[in-house]
């Protein structure tokens, strides 16, 4: 399955049917789906992906919760259906088995250890894109667009994966076609009729995480409260992302979630009320970073 912010939207499966009682999920694949190899893709491939995911958790583990597998029974009903029985309905489920990667059993049934296979065949999907160079030396590599592919024709024949020191400025010597920018420099291409800026909502946030077993005082809610009080996320949007940002809010998902819930209470910026909560508390902690440059600024 894909996503939108909508919904859920038909993807391999063409249809989904979820029972009554929440645990027990139908899916209809598509019709004339190819592997890139030539082969069709079947329920049986969809049944081998789901039960070799549970065994190998290091590879995919979002079938797993609390390091124990939330399914019970895969049931094949005919070629391009199959019914999957969970062991209490779980609101993420059908999240969980629709962003799970689908493999072809043919090869990867031949596979005992999915971390040690790296040939050529481990590339082999039913995707709108075929492997077709890959240069380890280098970590360059070469798609074409896949004749055969279920989906909307691709817009592009050949794609290729560069590895580049300063994406930027191989952007500005010509050497790569597209690259994503900070937006210290969004005005800079913005309104210059050579390039083409689009912009989409990000696929994450920046978000303060506690980690209240290495902090004692951050398991205080007065403390973890105060710090929501004291971020000026406006300002952040403003001067750190010149604009191109939503404030978040209070609540691990972003605001354009699909579960977003906006009853959760929020936190206005106010400098008063961090002091006063915090009043008599003494604070010490470290922030933990990504060693990267946009990270660094931001932070």
């Amino acid at each position: 399955l894909e996503r939108d912010e909508q919904g859920y939207i038909p993807w391999l499966a063409e249809k989904w049917d979820v029972s009554p009682d929440g645990k027990s999920y139908t899916f209809t694949l598509r019709t004339g789906v190819k592997w890139h190899d030539g082969k069709p893709l079947t329920a049986e491939d969809v049944k081998f992906s789901f039960e070799y995911f549970v065994k190998n958790p290091p590879v995919w583990d979002e079938l797993n919760i609390n390091g124990k597998s939330t399914i019970q029974t895969i049931e094949l009903l005919d070629e391009r259906t199959l019914k999957v029985t969970v062991d209490n309905p779980n609101a993420t489920i059908l999240g969980r088995l629709g962003n799970a990667r689908i493999i072809p059993k043919h090869i990867w049934g031949k596979v005992d250890d999915p971390q040690k296979f790296i040939t050529p065949e481990a590339a082999i999907g039913c995707g709108p894109y075929v492997l077709k160079e890959y240069n380890k030396e280098q970590g360059a590599y070469r798609f074409e667009a896949f004749k055969d592919y279920w989906g909307p024709k691709s817009l592009a024949e050949i794609v290729q994966f560069i590895p580049v020191s300063d994406g930027v400025l191989a952007f500005n010597k010509g050497e790569i076609d597209l690259t994503a920018i900070s937006p210290d420099l969004l005005s800079k291409y913005e309104h210059n009729p050579e390039f083409a800026v689009k912009k989409n909502p990000a696929f994450w946030g920046y978000r303060l995480i506690f980690n209240m077993e290495k902090c004692s005082v951050l398991k205080e809610k007065s403390v973890r409260q105060a710090f929501a009080c004291a971020v000026n996320k406006g300002e952040l949007v403003e001067k750190v992302a010149r604009g191109a940002a939503v404030p978040g809010n209070a609540g691990y998902l972003p605001v354009d979630h699909l579960w977003y819930n906006p009853q959760v209470r929020q936190y206005d910026f106010n400098i008063e009320k961090a002091r006063e909560l915090l009043a008599g508390k003494k604070l010490s902690f470290t922030l933990l970073i990504a060693n990267a440059n946009d990270e660094v600024r931001i932070a």
